[in-house]
């Protein structure tokens, strides 16, 4: 079996998810008892219990009578067969009247659980005992059941009678409880949002009472007493955990961090956003074909220098063909994928929010994408359809992306959808316009060249017309039809005379010896035969006498035709001296032969003829051209119109950003036409412009307009141009001396925005903001990472993020604009820093290693922080191990 046969339909593991939990589920005793309802009967009520669990999806359950265990062990039971996580427990009373729950691992049995109890009542456990008051502190309850169960308490419905902060002997509260943040973890309530309960119990769970001030808030969750089937369908009864695999550890990590990984009913929001779903890769450098299931959250990689991270993250980029924001970037990406993907093959499943659908891409290592639908059926999208905003930014590449300006924009651009960008269609259809003037310009060259000949020609006709040389013209044409007529009369005369001479020829050449007597003799009619001899002779002699008359006809013919011609020559040669004269009187004849200006007339009239209709093609390409400026105005008007509505979006999102996200961190500046690079490029390619000598266009105030700048070389001189712009009269010169065509493509330039980004180097209280031009490459790369991390629909992947950032900022900048994009955008990285995984509470954390020179994954390597498998590596690779990390803690004295 192949390697992707096997890892066709293997369920791989894919981190924390949101679990519905309904953490204080009572017994059937409960409601008679407690609530003073009716009796309820066991079987009937385990069974509505399960089936209320099944139809709300609840699929973790906490059970919590009233001091008891035993009432709840048939319930536990059936639960658990039919795939539902239970953590045993017991509700239990402090000697402060507070109500605790404590929740135990699920293999603990019944009787370990009985004896558990007993110790927390502080006296020994009777069987069928069921009180819930202890003779114990709540902390001293909270303490035990950590330290000698393993297990988890949280504070019962802490804004109600018997709640941590009611106060029931009129002592003032127990502030002290509450800020203990090892032991009081979490907080139960009983409305539906904390902005729900009464102002001094808002403030203290929102951490805003100086008297119950922490440092980490209770973590808030919704677990009402379930006293019967119908209550745990209420959104009260259950709310969302976020855990690898529901265990203690999973609900103890989820009370550390409830902002991350508690939701309560109304705070549930299901993002449909895009995500890489699956990634396979068979290359020999990852061992038997590395399969992952990403989470749709923070993904983190982790592992050692050289487990192939950046490998597995490159080969994600090359299989999605994400473009690189740097050369440096290209070179470095193919470095990897040459030295460990050739002959490679990577499959990706993602999900497109846009289409709302799953895609299959495949890429084979130096070859094209196969974009395929779900059902396996080719589809026609490319992956800028599927995920447009999807970025990738590789070791030391945000560096990299940042030292550019004109990418700035770029970040901005990504926070507005809707803003489409009309600028490079209005600029096409400028050089459209502008190829089409060019060609109008020159047809009408042309044609101005050709009525200019026009003129001349029938300027010249006149001439020869004024002197009568037409008439002559035409009396030459008839001499020379008389001329054809001579000819062609000496012409049949010569072919007759040929025809006379091969006569003569031929009776010449007759030979009547075969007719005589002797050559006949042995014939049987010979002397019949011989009597055609003298026939034959008598036949030569009249022909000889005709060939005679015929040559004295000819001499005759000869004689006269010569008269004839010799009349007509002098009559033609007294018409050449004639024409000739008038020929002379032309003034520039140059001596020419009357032929060679009549031959000149006739090509004049040829030509003159073929010229009809030019002055309308003149003006007709007049008009074109007077419709295309008119054309260009107007779309010099929309691209202006166009790079202003552009301006005020994109100045409406920074002024936004500056306000809301990026308040006390960042401040964005846009300046409208601040873009000159198109110019500076446009200039750097005319002869006599380099570097120094478009220095000028920096030194150009911040209302320096393009199409003002053209309309001035258009119509101001050189002295007021220089004055205006300040330039010098070299640079004015060049500048005048534009053709219109440059002058064209000077105006087709958009000057689009620049946006400055200043990062506050001080504190909120006292900010202090500096261009990111003056900042370092660590404060250039933290600008530029708050901006990446804001709102986006599709996966973001960064290779190290941490470069060039201080620990400082990762933890109180980057960690905390992680936490909160992270339900709405997937993040994959990799890193070395505790602080990304660890306190941006990553849903899935891969530990990559090398075995046998091959780098793996594996799936028990694989899961969140809650996953106490993981733990140790996750410690050894980013803590440097246990012992560092105790250490460190203890010299920090936590």
């Amino acid at each position: 079996m192949s390697n992707q046969q096997k890892m066709k339909n293997v369920m791989k593991p894919s981190g924390a998810k949101f679990y519905k939990c309904a953490l204080q589920v009572n017994s059937h005793l409960y409601n008679q008892k407690y609530r003073g309802g009716e009796a309820l009967d066991e079987a009937t009520y385990n069974q509505n219990i399960l089936q209320t669990c099944k139809e709300e999806n609840i699929q973790v359950v906490g059970l919590a009578e009233h001091g008891d265990v035993n009432s709840t062990e048939n319930l536990r039971k059936l639960l658990q067969e039919n795939g539902i996580i239970v953590f045993p427990g017991f509700e239990l009373c402090s000697t402060e009247k507070i109500h605790i729950i404590c929740l135990f691992p699920p293999d603990k049995k019944t009787i370990w659980l009985n004896q558990m109890l007993g110790s927390l009542q502080g006296t020994a456990f009777n069987q069928g005992q069921t009180t819930d008051k202890s003779s114990l502190k709540y902390l001293e309850i909270a303490e035990k059941v950590i330290e000698a169960g393993g297990g988890i308490t949280y504070a019962a419905h802490v804004h109600e009678e018997n709640g941590l902060l009611v106060v029931n002997d009129g002592s003032g509260g127990h502030p002290d409880i509450w800020q203990n943040e090892k032991l009081v973890l979490a907080a139960q309530i009983n409305k539906e949002k904390v902005d729900d309960l009464e102002l001094k119990y808002r403030q203290i769970i929102k951490n805003q009472d100086t008297n119950y001030n922490r440092i980490r808030k209770v973590a808030v969750i919704h677990a009402k007493d379930v006293e019967k089937p119908a209550t745990l369908k209420g959104p009260l009864a259950s709310c969302y955990i976020k855990m690898d695999k529901p265990s203690i550890e999973g609900l103890r990590q989820a009370f550390l961090d409830g902002e991350s990984r508690i939701r309560l009913y109304s705070e549930l929001k299901e993002e449909k956003h895009s995500k890489i779903l699956e990634f396979k890769i068979f290359s020999n450098f990852f061992a038997e074909g590395l399969h992952i299931a990403f989470n749709d959250n923070l993904n983190a990689l982790i592992g050692g220098r050289g487990t192939g991270k950046s490998t597995l993250l490159e080969a994600i980029r090359y299989g999605l063909d994400i473009p690189y924001q740097s050369s440096e970037a290209k070179k470095r990406a193919d470095d990897i994928l040459r030295n460990n993907f050739t002959n490679g093959k990577i499959v990706l499943t993602v999900y497109s929010s846009r289409y709302n659908k799953k895609f299959i891409i495949e890429r084979n290592y130096g070859q094209p994408q196969t974009i395929k639908n779900e059902d396996g059926t080719l589809s026609f999208l490319s992956v800028k359809d599927i995920l447009p905003e999807i970025k990738m930014f590789g070791q030391n590449e945000i560096f990299e992306f940042a030292e550019k300006p004109v990418n700035h924009v770029k970040l901005i651009e990504q926070f507005l959808p809707e803003l489409k960008d009309n600028i490079p269609d209005i600029q096409k259809q400028l050089k459209e316009n502008r190829l089409k003037l060019v060609q109008t310009i020159e047809r009408l060259e042309e044609l101005n060249q050709k009525i200019n000949r026009e003129n001349q020609l029938k300027e010249r006709l006149h001439n020869l017309k004024a002197l009568g040389l037409d008439k002559k013209f035409e009396e030459q044409n008839i001499y020379n039809k008389e001329e054809a007529v001579i000819k062609r009369s000496d012409g049949e005369f010569q072919e007759i005379q040929s025809l006379v001479e091969e006569l003569e020829r031929k009776i010449s050449a007759v030979d009547l010896h075969y007719l005589s007597v002797d050559a006949l003799k042995e014939y049987i009619n010979a002397q019949n035969l011989a009597s055609l001899k003298p026939v034959w002779e008598k036949l030569i002699s009249e022909l000889q006498r005709a060939i005679s008359i015929i040559k004295t006809a000819e001499k005759t013919f000869v004689t006269q035709s010569n008269e004839v011609k010799q009349q007509w020559q002098k009559a033609k040669e007294q018409f050449e001296e004639e024409f000739q004269k008038l020929i002379n009187k032309l003034p520039d004849s140059g001596g020419r032969k009357g032929s060679d200006i009549a031959r000149e007339f006739s090509q004049i009239s040829r030509e003159l003829s073929s010229m009809q209709g030019l002055t309308i093609q003149r003006d007709n390409n007049q008009k074109l051209y007077d419709e295309l400026l008119k054309n260009r105005k107007e779309l010099i008007t929309a691209l202006n119109s166009e790079i202003d509505q552009r301006y005020d979006v994109i100045f409406k999102k920074v002024k936004s950003l500056n306000k809301n996200a990026l308040a006390g961190k960042m401040q964005l500046e846009v300046k409208k036409w601040g873009n000159r690079e198109p110019l500076r490029k446009f200039f750097l390619e005319i002869e006599g412009f380099g570097e120094k000598k478009i220095q000028w266009l920096n030194e150009q105030q911040d209302n320096f307009n393009i199409w003002q700048f053209v309309k001035d070389i258009r119509e101001l001189d050189e002295s007021d141009l220089k004055d205006k712009y300040q330039l010098t009269p070299g640079i004015v010169s060049t500048i005048k001396k534009l053709s219109d065509k440059k002058k064209w493509e000077l105006e087709e330039i958009a000057l689009t925005e620049t946006v400055t980004i200043k990062l506050n180097i001080g504190t909120s209280e006292n900010p202090a903001y500096k261009e990111i031009t003056e900042l370092s490459s660590g404060q250039k790369c933290t600008a530029i990472l708050n901006l990446l991390l804001l709102n986006n629909s599709d996966p973001l992947i960064i290779d190290q993020p941490e470069d060039n950032l201080d620990n400082a900022f990762i933890a109180e900048n980057i960690v905390s604009e992680l936490r909160r994009q992270k339900e709405a955008r997937q993040f994959i990285f990799s890193t070395h820093n505790a602080n990304i995984p660890v306190f941006g509470d990553a849903e899935w954390i891969g530990v990559m290693e090398i075995e046998n020179g091959e780098s793996v994954l594996k799936d028990e390597n694989i899961g969140s922080i809650d996953n106490e498998n993981l733990r140790p590596k996750i410690e050894n690779i980013l803590e440097g191990g246990k012992y560092a990390f105790e250490t460190r803690r203890l010299k920090y004295n936590y």
